[in-house]
C-alpha cells in the first residue's frame, strides 16, 4: 500500500473536516467601490480625481460635496482621524417622477447582488400602488433597505427620503454612526424632556452684541465681532475678506465677504459706525439635515436666545417638499425677523433666488440707514422684487 498517498488523503480528509469558523470572516461592506473606509482627504479627492464644490466641517468630520455623477448628488465624510466614514448620493431634483421608482429599484437590485450573503432590514410598503416615491413624499407609502456587515458593523442602505421623495444611496463606518448619535444626543434629550413650567412673566430680551459664531455652530470655536468694530477689527478675527463690495451699501459703507466650509460670511462695515450687520449663509444644509429640519433647528435656536421677543414672519410649505427648493421654485415662503428692543433684529430666511439659509444679526444703526438712506431705500425695493413682493 502506498504510505504517501494514503498520508495525503489523510490530511485532505482532516481540512475538508475543519470547522467552518477556523476560517476568519471578512468584512464585505468596506467603503465605496476601491476606496476604503479609513483613506485620507487627499486620498478620496485623488480617487474622486477633482475638488469638492464645497465642503463644511463639525466636530471633526469634514462633508466634501462633489459634482453631481450618474444623476446624483454626492457628498463624502472624512473624519480627521478615522479617515473616510460615510458617503451619501441622492438623486438630483430634476428627476423625473416617473423615473424615480426605477432608479430606486436599481440601487435595491445593486445592493442586494453586492451583499448577497446578507439579509437587508425594511422593505416597501406601497399599499396604494402609486408612484413609490410620490406615495413615500404625501406619506402614504415607506421604502428603506438596510444591510449592516456583521463583521465590521458597517452599514449600506437605500431609501427614499419622505421629506422630498428622492432616492438616497448611502454607506457608513460604525464610527460614523455612534459619532452622528453623539452629534444628535443634545436634541434628542431636549425632545425627550417634558417641557418646563412656563415663567411667570418672559424674561427680557436681550439686544445681539454682534457676531458670534455659535449662532450658526455652537460646537465650532467661537469668534465674537462686536458691533461697532472698525474694518481692521474684523479683519484681525476673520482675515483678509475674498471680496469687498460697496455696491449694495453706498459710498459710506462695505461688505467685506468671506467664504469658509462651503458658508458665505459678510459684514456691513459703516466708515463712522464700525460693524453694524452680520451674516451666515449656506446653500449645502448637511449630508445627513434636509432643509426642513435645519431650518427648524435655526428657528430654536434663535428663539432660545430671545426668548421674550415674538418673531414676525414664518415659513409656509403648502406642498411639503424640502423648504429650500420649493422656496427657490417660487412655491413657498420662509422668512422671520426677531425685532429687539434696542432697534436691532435677527432675521432667518430662505434665500428665494439661492435657495439658501442665512442669519443676519443687525444693529440699531443698520435699519436706521436701511429706513432712512437712499441706498436703503434701494436696497429694499431689490430684496422686494427679489422676493416676488409688490
Amino acid at each position: 500500500m502506498n504510505v504517501s498517498f494514503l498520508s495525503r488523503a489523510a490530511v485532505l480528509l482532516a481540512l475538508a473536516a475543519a470547522p467552518a469558523a477556523a476560517q476568519t470572516p471578512r468584512a464585505v461592506i468596506t467603503g465605496f467601490d476601491n476606496l476604503r473606509w479609513g483613506a485620507a482627504r487627499d486620498t478620496v479627492t485623488r480617487y474622486w480625481r477633482e475638488t469638492p464644490q464645497s465642503e463644511t466641517t463639525e466636530r471633526g468630520m469634514t462633508f466634501m460635496r462633489f459634482v453631481d455623477w450618474e444623476g446624483m448628488q454626492w457628498t463624502v465624510a472624512v473624519h480627521e482621524r478615522q479617515g473616510f466614514s460615510h458617503f451619501l448620493a441622492k438623486s438630483v431634483p430634476t428627476l423625473a417622477a416617473e423615473r424615480c421608482p426605477r432608479v430606486f429599484e436599481q440601487y435595491v437590485r445593486r445592493m442586494q447582488r453586492r451583499y448577497d450573503d446578507i439579509t437587508p432590514q425594511g422593505g416597501e410598503n406601497n399599499p396604494g400602488a402609486g408612484n413609490l416615491c410620490e406615495e413615500v413624499r404625501a406619506g402614504r407609502a415607506s421604502a428603506r433597505y438596510t444591510w449592516t456587515d456583521p463583521v465590521n458593523n458597517a452599514g449600506s442602505s437605500v431609501y427614499i427620503d419622505p421629506a422630498d421623495g428622492r432616492v438616497v444611496f448611502t454607506q457608513e463606518t460604525a464610527f460614523f454612526r455612534d459619532w452622528r448619535a453623539q452629534r444628535d444626543q443634545p436634541a434628542a434629550q431636549a425632545q425627550a424632556q417634558p417641557p418646563a413650567p412656563a415663567p411667570a412673566a418672559p424674561p427680557a430680551a436681550a439686544a445681539p452684541a454682534g457676531y458670534d459664531s455659535r449662532l450658526w455652530n455652537p460646537r465650532e470655536p467661537a469668534v465674537q465681532i462686536p458691533f461697532g468694530a472698525s474694518r481692521q477689527d474684523v479683519v484681525r478675527a476673520f482675515g483678509e475678506p475674498v471680496l469687498e463690495d460697496t455696491r449694495n451699501v453706498g459710498p459710506d459703507m462695505v461688505d467685506l465677504i468671506y467664504s469658509r466650509g462651503g458658508q458665505g460670511v459678510v459684514f456691513t462695515v459703516h466708515r463712522t459706525r464700525g460693524m453694524i450687520r452680520a451674516s451666515n449663509s449656506t446653500g449645502l444644509v448637511g449630508a445627513d439635515e434636509p432643509c426642513n429640519a435645519f431650518w427648524q433647528r435655526m428657528r430654536g435656536r434663535v428663539a432660545a436666545l430671545f426668548p421674550g421677543v415674538t418673531p414676525r414672519g414664518g415659513a409656509h410649505n403648502p406642498r411639503g417638499g424640502d423648504l429650500c427648493q420649493e422656496v427657490q421654485a417660487g412655491r413657498a415662503f420662509a422668512e422671520m425677523v426677531w425685532p429687539t428692543p434696542d432697534g436691532g433684529s435677527v432675521w432667518l430666511r430662505v434665500g428665494p433666488s439661492s435657495g439658501a439659509i442665512s442669519v443676519a444679526v443687525s444693529s440699531a444703526d443698520y435699519h436706521r440707514w436701511f429706513d432712512t438712506s437712499a441706498e436703503g431705500r434701494e436696497r429694499a425695493e431689490r430684496v422686494r422684487r427679489a422676493a416676488g413682493t409688490p
